[in-house]
């Protein structure tokens, strides 16, 4: 991350913002979650590994760099392209044009809705989908490419803690209404934010073990809640999960693009 790129605060219960770089040091304010904050240069003294230096309501302070995030700058559409339906975001280009909306022999390790064990003692309902290739051979899918599902912007492209590499694609579906597709654990990025893409356009590669995981992509469409914060988790928040996701495999399956070149085939 760019050290003058500003940051958004991640912790659930907001974030203290402390007058020196340390737990000790007094209390300036609280910042709330998905508060922005900018950076700024340090005063001379020696940084403190895990502290940032920043500047939040005209006040200068410090806060742990653990619960915040890069901000990116919210999109303006006017000027982008309507999607024009969806394909999946997995598979050769072949695939991906055909009826299936998991491909070939991908499957979804972990459904949309699934309630499921994150880690010891540690449950979640699953955002979306969980893409895997165990065929011709076992770990096909390491390093395959992923594609945007449709065309777009890119919202957010960098790496996160236990996301890996992480790509957000803004879809800009008509009439003002806006969704955002979420590809997660790649091993390499490919795009930029604020870049516009068409739809199949390469966002990046497939990994997981970078972060401690099997390899897989995850994949999720959601609403501005994606925008707000590209780390998004409500855990085991089954209103808040209801209120912001999508079922990817329903929503691309009723926003196949038209294909002429297919027709009478």
């Amino acid at each position: 991350m760019n050290k003058m790129q500003k940051i958004q605060v991640t912790a659930q219960a907001g974030l203290k913002l402390r007058d020196g770089p340390g737990l000790a040091y007094r209390m300036l304010g609280v910042v709330p979650p998905g508060g922005v904050l900018a950076p700024v240069e340090p005063d001379g003294q020696p940084e403190t590994p895990g502290w940032l230096r920043v500047e939040y309501q005209n006040r200068i302070g410090y806060v742990a760099a653990e619960y915040t995030e890069p901000w990116t700058e919210p999109i303006r559409f006017e000027a982008v392209a309507i999607a024009a339906g969806f394909d999946p975001p997995v598979g050769t280009a072949a695939e991906r044009a055909g009826a299936k909306v998991w491909p070939g022999e991908w499957v979804d390790a972990n459904p949309y809705g699934n309630f499921y064990q994150l880690r010891p003692n540690v449950w979640a309902v699953h955002t979306g989908a969980d893409l895997n290739l165990n065929a011709p051979h076992w770990d096909a899918d390491k390093g395959s490419g992923v594609y945007s599902v449709a065309a777009g912007i890119v919202a957010t492209a960098d790496h996160f803690r236990h996301w890996g590499g992480l790509v957000v694609v803004a879809h800009h579906l008509g009439a003002g209404r806006v969704v955002y597709s979420r590809y997660g654990h790649l091993k390499t990025i490919q795009v930029a934010a604020g870049e516009e893409l068409e739809r199949g356009r390469e966002l990046g590669t497939i990994g997981g073990e970078q972060v401690g995981l099997a390899n897989h992509l995850h994949f999720d469409i959601a609403d501005h809640v994606l925008a707000e914060r590209p780390t998004d988790w409500p855990g085991r928040d089954r209103a808040r999960f209801r209120e912001h996701y999508f079922d990817p495999l329903r929503f691309i399956s009723e926003r196949r693009p038209e294909r002429p070149e297919l027709a009478g085939l």
